[in-house]
């Protein structure tokens, strides 16, 4: 059950992403592919201007999103339950860390 879950997050991100990029909606493009991504919130933790200092909840539940999902990644590969559906999230989650690392750096 969790790799299903881990695969529905993870196509949720990837689409957000194609639908953000063809609609050409920058603020959500940056929204999810810059600010979202786990490189730009594992860099400013602990940053004095860090996003989580601003106030802004939105941050924290991106942080919350990722933790999750990565927690049910492992925990589905490790149960074994979904072979197959448990690649194609890994390779969605590849996917999107390829995009926003582009993007970010």
């Amino acid at each position: 059950m969790l790799t299903v879950l881990a695969f529905i997050m993870t196509l949720m991100e990837v689409l957000g992403l194609v639908f953000a990029y063809i609609a050409q909606a920058q603020g959500l493009f940056s929204d999810l592919v810059i600010n979202g991504s786990p490189f730009y919130l594992i860099m400013n933790i602990f940053n004095s201007s860090s996003p989580f200092r601003d106030g802004k909840p939105i941050y924290m539940a991106y942080l919350i999103f990722h933790v999750f999902k990565y927690l049910f990644l492992f925990r589905g590969r490790i149960s074994d339950e979904y072979p197959r559906m448990a690649i194609s999230a890994i390779f969605l989650e590849i996917i999107y860390l390829g995009t926003s690392a582009y993007y970010l750096y």
